[in-house]
């Protein structure tokens, strides 16, 4: 999140400075929107391909690409792990790896109730 800071200082009725009020106030209405870099999404897949060359079990890649998902969560403040998974799914061209990314979404999220949808585009079924 970029944050943005100004260095006027606003005068209470006091004739005291009050800078804090002008910082929180562009805080709020500058919410930028982030998405995952291609970068990004590239590295993971590529993680992921190498760890199926290698015959790490499925259940291990699931964990990997959990923790991932889980590490870009937390640290960007505004992306939804569901979004990042779907636009995950979305740019693969191994089967493989999507389908191990399929399986983790319904996982995470068929016993929540949360309805379950590829927001990144549902034409990748139509692809594979």
């Amino acid at each position: 999140m970029i944050r943005l800071q100004m260095s006027v200082c606003y005068l209470t009725n006091l004739g005291g400075g009050n800078n804090n009020s002008a910082i929180a106030e562009r805080e709020h209405s500058a919410q930028i929107f982030i998405v995952p870099h291609a970068r990004t999404l590239r590295n993971a897949r590529e993680q992921v391909r190498l760890m199926v060359i290698d015959g790490f079990s499925v259940p291990r890649i699931r964990r990997y690409l959990n923790a991932w998902l889980t590490w870009w969560v937390k640290t960007s403040q505004s992306w939804r792990y569901q979004t990042v998974l779907s636009q995950f799914i979305h740019t693969c061209k191994d089967s493989r790896i999507a389908e191990i990314a399929m399986e983790l979404l319904l996982t995470k999220y068929c016993g929540t109730g949360h309805p379950v949808r590829l927001t990144a585009g549902l034409d990748f079924l139509a692809t594979v």
